[in-house]
């Protein structure tokens, strides 16, 4: 046994092995400046709704309100924001891997719960969730909601008020996800539609029937309720509106082959997984480690729904797929047989080497280094830096620039010039470049993308040849970087001229 059949031990020691375990392999990017766009850019907008800069109003982006709540008190850490997010992020994975601890203990065992919650965090690390992507932030809502049903398994077959206040409970944890990511709804549509399922089964009373699935439906949306009650009493519920329904259908989808196989990799060694466990196991299984096993598949098949049909495709997309992946490898521990064993170990080795390949890499092309040189840039030559491009968000160097720099709302480095937001953020991207401009920022940070060195550019052409006109007449290259993530760095002609400086490697 892995793990003493002593109670308390049981329950603390596993939680506890977790805890450093998470610790372990996420504490390479503790305090990690510049990690992921993604992250950098929710702590930023965080720190403005803090300023009293509205999403939407003032700081355009089409992400729930509620991921920018959730970052904004990490906002208030200063210096160790970065430190404060990701030991945020720290506490929700351990959280998460504490439920699927929690849910295999009650059908399998505590060995392969602990194996399986362990198993989801090097999965998450090596997929992109070593830092603070919003998966790991909403799969903890998830995952409770699905422990609270599964926990009542039993019970709520036989006990109408128990079904109604579990769905209740598990629904509003939904809302809470859904306002950090949409696509949590489609997890939600399945959970409902399972609790609607085993109450129609059980009780077969249409008006039990109706009055649960109504309650349901409306526990799920009161978060996002009460985000639109608070925009349309400020007038501005147009605003969310385009942000968070309208825009994402205008977005256009461009297709990434290599991206989209990666993904698609990860599937099918999920499959894989599913087969070993259905055709070594299905036959020894019990009625109801048979009827977990469907759940958990169903659920599996849900998330992998969710990810494809919403673009873009990326492999740090197949976050949300890693909770019902894990509860599934568990089955691998069901009966303590060697090949079952052997599959696990196979999996942790294969999930652990590719986690130290990934942050090797990531750590090696996302320089420390380079990020506190730019600060120090900035610090010397004080006033407005316009990011245009670049895959981490520099607007926030110095306090300063981020209390008093806001040049247009759409300050995220993409929107003005990537293809797919070509009419797709409630504005031409040329006219409002040409606005930012006219305010002669003191500096221009642009991503190695965007150096406009082919006619076939793929970015925006127009946008490119207004920044490019610019840059020509009013501003010379402070500093470049020419290897991994490269970027120049731009400072306006009133500024004194300075050899530009290459990158510190």
């Amino acid at each position: 046994m892995l793990f003493s059949r002593n109670t308390k031990c049981r329950t603390f020691l596993p939680a506890l092995c977790l805890l450093f375990w998470a610790i372990l392999i996420r504490c390479p990017t503790f305090n990690h400046p510049a990690l992921y766009i993604d992250e950098t850019w929710y702590l930023y907008a965080g720190g403005q709704l803090l300023d009293g800069y509205l999403p939407y109003i003032d700081v355009w982006d089409r992400k729930p309100f509620g991921l920018f709540l959730l970052y904004a008190p990490f906002y208030l850490f200063g210096k160790y924001r970065f430190l404060a997010y990701q030991l945020g992020a720290l506490i929700f994975a351990w959280g998460t891997a504490l439920f699927i601890l929690q849910i295999t203990k009650k059908f399998i065992s505590v060995s392969a719960g602990f194996c399986a919650a362990a198993l989801y965090l090097v999965l998450l690390t090596s997929l992109g969730g070593c830092g603070g992507q919003a998966p790991v932030f909403y799969n903890f809502f998830t995952a409770f909601a699905f422990y609270l049903v599964l926990n009542r398994f039993e019970e709520i077959k036989i006990n109408p008020l128990s079904l109604s206040i579990t769905g209740m409970q598990a629904m509003f944890l939904l809302g809470l996800g859904i306002e950090l990511k949409p696509t949590v709804g489609f997890e939600g549509i399945y959970l409902g539609c399972f609790l609607l399922f085993t109450c129609w089964q059980n009780q077969k009373d249409l008006r039990n029937f109706l009055l649960n699935a109504t309650l349901w439906v409306f526990t799920a949306l009161v978060p996002t309720l009460f985000v639109i009650g608070f925009y349309v009493k400020i007038h501005h519920f147009q605003d969310w509106y385009f942000a968070n329904i309208l825009s994402s259908f205008l977005r256009k989808f461009i297709f990434n082959p290599p991206q989209f196989f990666k993904m698609i990799g990860v599937f099918l060694a999920a499959s894989i997984v599913w087969l070993v466990a259905f055709f070594s196991f299905w036959r020894i299984l019990r009625l109801k480690e048979k009827e977990y096993f469907l759940f958990v598949t169903a659920w599996l098949g849900t998330a992998i729904f969710a990810i494809l049909i919403v673009p873009p495709y990326n492999p740090i997309y197949t976050l949300p797929f890693l909770l019902p992946f894990a509860l599934l490898s568990a089955f691998l521990l069901l009966d303590q047989k060697i090949g079952g064993r052997l599959a696990m170990a196979g999996l942790f080795l294969i999930s652990t080497g590719n986690d130290i390949r990934y942050l090797h890499g990531l750590l090696r092309e996302h320089s420390r280094t380079e990020y506190t040189h730019l600060q120090k840039i900035a610090e010397a030559h004080p006033g407005c830096l316009f990011q245009y491009g670049g895959l981490v968000t520099m607007l926030d160097l110095t306090p300063e620039m981020a209390k008093k720099c806001h040049l247009t709302k759409y300050y995220f480095s993409t929107h003005l010039s990537a293809p797919n937001e070509e009419g797709a953020i409630g504005t031409d991207a040329g006219e409002e470049l040409e606005k930012i401009l006219q305010q002669e920022p003191r500096m221009i940070l642009v991503g190695g993308d965007y150096f406009f060195l082919s006619a076939t550019s793929p970015f925006l052409a127009t946008e490119n040849a207004i920044l490019r006109k610019t840059l020509e007449r009013k501003y010379h290259l402070l500093y470049e970087r020419k290897d991994i993530e490269a970027y120049q760095l731009y400072l306006r002609n009133d500024e004194p001229r300075e050899n530009p400086s290459n990158d510190l490697r």
